[in-house]
């Protein structure tokens, strides 16, 4: 996950998201995630963003959500809210 956020373009951006490990059914499982993090285990993780607070340099917080995220989508290409 940070080796593919290092690759974005500008480095100085703050998210908002969760890590989750899913289960065969594909949804989200925290027991799962307890137990790869705890056991040392290589899961696959993934990170769902759905915030950015802090772009290159400024604090975005006083902008609307729904603004945030269209400028998330800009900078995570292949996404969609």
């Amino acid at each position: 996950i940070a080796a593919a956020i290092n690759q974005l373009p500008i480095k100085n951006l703050i998210f908002d998201g969760e890590i989750v490990v899913l289960d065969k059914q594909n949804r989200s499982n925290f027991q799962l995630l307890q137990n790869s993090i705890k056991a040392n285990k290589s899961s696959h993780f993934i990170y769902y963003m759905f915030d950015l607070l802090y772009y290159d340099k400024y604090d975005l917080t006083s902008l609307p959500l729904n603004e945030r995220k269209k400028i998330l989508e800009k900078i995570l290409p292949g996404t969609e809210g």
